[in-house]
């Protein structure tokens, strides 16, 4: 359990970070504060730094504070708010547990993913989990550095800012979030913390004795009602586009099958490009059969309705048949079964200022075709 001395520790510095915020934030982290299980609080010193788990006294929204405090100085490294995303099923392990491993990568077995926010309610980073392993890290941040990230707009200097997502194999997706200028305040916070609700809002303000420029409600209403009719009607799909055809030689050919493995409700798809390998069995009935077949990737093509942004995962294919049985039998017929996710992003663009109303989504699918001939 936590001493008293760090608890004090802990309270002053709380105070001390959001002396600065609004009265209604600042209001916000009294009650979460308030919330605190302090009898549930668990700690574990490693050298000169101990870590602290404070978590809600019902813990039914897998909220906590995540503190570091530096031992031999007496003083607090960094406090955050904690949010678990868990799996449906997974290991009993305590939340206490969970929260220190996900927060040093380590695999927990009912993690999905953890989510830090400041205590000014600023988005940090998410980190997520998968088969047992570790998936992805998500951060804000501009793109390419301070200086080729910047360009004039009406003699301002702006950024833009993206959500970068890179994955457990280096490859990165990058989802432009909102743009700041020099006469811009703006910052990215969580809602209700209790509820869940808008857990991450973004608001701005705009300088120069020019006021501040509001979007129009009736247009972010609708951009949002875009974000969750994309979220829940978009589905997985199997439908052929094509075949791409090349020569290897006389009795053996690419067929590189293109087919559409996902829908989404604005009408944009996701077309799952595979490469095959096809021999000549038998020139006299011209009988081909499978040789091999790979995924290759995964592109888009088309655009979601207003106020959305989409990502998705290159996805893992697993064919109906593998090389070995290839060599052992004939394979006139193979289809694929795709493993991929897709992200949804509220990014609205109705023009001023606005609150950014939803956090992005993850959504894993499975889609599966079957068959294609092996005749080229």
């Amino acid at each position: 359990m936590l001493t008293e001395e760090n608890k004090t520790l802990i309270l002053s510095y709380i105070k001390s970070e959001t002396s600065s915020l609004n009265t209604s934030d600042r209001k916000s982290i009294d009650s979460l504060v308030n919330m605190i299980d302090w009898s549930a609080s668990k700690t574990r010193t490693t050298g000169n730094t101990s870590f602290a788990y404070l978590p809600t006294k019902d813990n039914t929204d897998h909220l906590s504070l995540s503190v570091w405090i530096n031992t031999s100085k007496h003083n607090v490294d960094s406090c955050n708010i904690s949010v678990i995303n868990p799996k449906l099923n997974g290991s009993t392990l305590d939340e206490f547990e969970q929260t220190f491993k996900s927060l040093k990568k380590e695999v927990v077995q009912n993690v999905a993913s953890i989510t830090e926010y400041s205590l000014s309610k600023t988005f940090k980073y998410e980190y997520g989990f998968k088969n047992n392993s570790y998936d992805y890290s998500k951060f804000i941040q501009v793109k390419g550095g301070n200086s080729s990230s910047q360009i004039k707009v009406n003699e301002q200097v702006c950024t833009d800012w993206y959500l970068v997502t890179t994955h457990a194999n280096g490859t990165q997706d990058w989802v432009f979030l909102y743009q700041t200028c020099t006469d811009d305040c703006r910052q990215t916070y969580i809602g209700d913390l209790k509820t869940g609700t808008n857990i991450i809002k973004s608001m701005g303000c705009r300088g120069g004795g020019g006021g501040q420029t509001q979007a129009d409600p009736a247009c972010v209403n609708e951009q949002i009602n875009n974000f969750s009719l994309e979220e829940n009607n978009s589905f997985p799909s199997a439908q052929s586009v094509g075949f791409d055809i090349g020569e290897i030689n006389s009795f053996t050919k690419y067929k590189n099958p293109k087919w559409k493995c996902f829908t989404g409700y604005g009408g944009w798809t996701l077309i799952s490009q595979e490469t095959g390998i096809v021999k000549l069995d038998d020139p006299q009935t011209n009988q081909w059969s499978w040789v091999s077949l790979s995924h290759s990737g995964i592109t888009m093509e088309g655009s979601p309705t207003p106020g959305v942004a989409i990502s998705f995962s290159q996805g893992f294919g697993t064919p109906s048949f593998t090389p070995e049985t290839a060599s052992s039998s004939t394979v006139l017929y193979a289809g694929m079964t795709l493993d991929y996710s897709v992200t949804y992003t509220f990014v609205c663009n109705c023009g001023g200022i606005t609150s950014a109303i939803v956090p992005p989504k993850t959504k894993n699918y499975t889609s599966q075709y079957g068959f294609w001939n092996a005749k080229p």
